[in-house]
């Protein structure tokens, strides 16, 4: 076996022949940490007949004490092959020493425990994995390190094989349902940005919740350079609603029901007794009084909005072959009634469906697990399972840097995604 940088191309196959993708792992994201200031070295572990065994892409940082290395989402061809695993982690050992290395940090993208939709039922998988990395001279990290990562050592994701696109809302559970919905009352419009002229409009919902929350947003830059590097491969959705068009819609509804009301009425005062009719009576000013509470709602937003469409939700997604993954988003919550967060995720995952895409990954998830917190509960009502990453590896040349380096880094606010 031997070690070896691989060209763009040969490192593109090498994914594709996986039955697996990360974006993080992609050359999308290649280019997209060269514009952040990363050198990318494409790298892979080859057998006597020059076929790849195992791939990787390589981020270096320059740092003022040499160079840090990151393999964000490794896919390895076979977390229990344990010959090949190990002599391409410790060529990556001496590949980073020989080109300026002061540290590697591996974090791959393989299951260590998988539970039931709920969090629940935990399933302990590939703990071989960290006896290979270990024994290969790597620290394991149970959780991540970088502080932009904690607290995330979860994702939640939804495995769409089996489900029938055209019955796709019935693969959810009750209360994304139930949502929907509610959610389809509005004339909701979900959409991808025209191009980055709306990137303001856009980077507005997500910072602004990024506030709220009390975390910190990426910079305005990062979302302009994605769109400028994936392409199609990244979909910066939007929701949208005209609330003028909205009152109108209301109005004109409420003026029909008001008619049905009164010939109700009349027939009523002939026949008072008539069950059908006091049914339909009954079912009629429910509604008639739900659209005049809509209304109310609907004059207070138009008397809020600054703009002829308002924005209530963004979401940024991330298309691989095999894995669709929800990276960013934003709602504005004074529009929390209209469930736009859904429509988005719905629309979204129809898309993965269509594509053929059999892995929806909703990233991050906190615990304990709690149906209180409501960003779990929302993704839990999409039915799908949560799947606790491996953690992180490292390796330095030099130990001592360590603790240096990870000042640097968060001096610098240099850690990426």
């Amino acid at each position: 076996m031997k070690f070896v940088e691989l060209s763009s191309e040969d490192f593109d196959q090498w994914i594709k022949k996986l039955g697996k993708s990360n974006h993080l792992q992609s050359i999308d994201m290649a280019h997209l940490k060269e514009k952040r200031g990363r050198k990318i070295h494409f790298v892979g572990l080859e057998d006597d007949h020059h076929q790849v065994l195992e791939a990787a892409l390589l981020a270096a940082l320059p740092t003022r004490v040499g160079k840090a290395y990151e393999i964000e989402g490794w896919l390895p061809s076979s977390a229990e092959n344990s010959e090949t695993v190990s002599a391409f982690l410790k060529a990556l050992q001496t590949y980073v020493k020989n080109n300026g290395g002061i540290f590697l940090l591996i974090k791959p993208d393989v299951p260590y425990v998988v539970t039931d939709v709920r969090g629940e039922n935990p399933k302990f998988q590939n703990e071989s994995l960290i006896e290979i990395f270990q024994k290969a001279g790597y620290s394991y990290h149970k959780l991540d390190l970088r502080p932009e990562f904690a607290g995330f050592d979860w994702n939640y994701k939804k495995d769409l094989k089996g489900v029938d696109p055209s019955k796709s809302e019935k693969s959810y559970l009750k209360g994304a349902q139930q949502s929907l919905k509610q959610a389809h009352h509005y004339p909701t419009v979900v959409r991808e940005i025209t191009g980055l002229e709306e990137m303001p409009r856009f980077y507005a919902c997500y910072e602004k919740t990024c506030h709220r929350l009390g975390i910190s947003p990426k910079e305005y830059i990062y979302f302009e350079q994605v769109y400028q590097t994936m392409g199609d491969r990244a979909q910066f959705i939007l929701a949208e609603i005209d609330f003028k068009a909205y009152q109108e819609k209301l109005q004109n509804r409420r003026q029909v029901l008001k008619e049905e009301l009164d010939a109700l009425e009349a027939d009523l005062a002939l026949n008072p007794n008539s069950r059908k009719k006091n049914n339909q009576h009954r079912e009629i000013l429910s509604q008639y009084e739900a659209q005049g509470k809509r209304l109310v709602d609907a004059k207070e937003w138009i008397d809020q909005a600054t703009e002829e469409k308002t924005v209530l939700a963004v979401a940024l997604f991330i298309i691989s072959p095999y894995e669709l993954t929800y990276l960013y988003s934003g709602a504005n919550e004074e529009y929390s009634l209209i469930n736009a967060p859904y429509l988005i995720q719905d629309q979204t995952i129809r898309l993965a469906l269509d594509k053929k895409i059999p892995v929806y990954n909703f990233l991050g998830i906190s615990e304990p697990f709690d149906e209180n917190n409501g960003l779990f509960r929302f993704k839990v009502s999409f039915n799908g399972y949560a799947e606790r990453t491996m953690g992180t590896f490292t390796w330095s040349p030099h130990p001592t840097f360590l603790k240096v380096y990870e000042k640097v880094k968060r001096l610098l606010g240099r850690y990426d995604n």
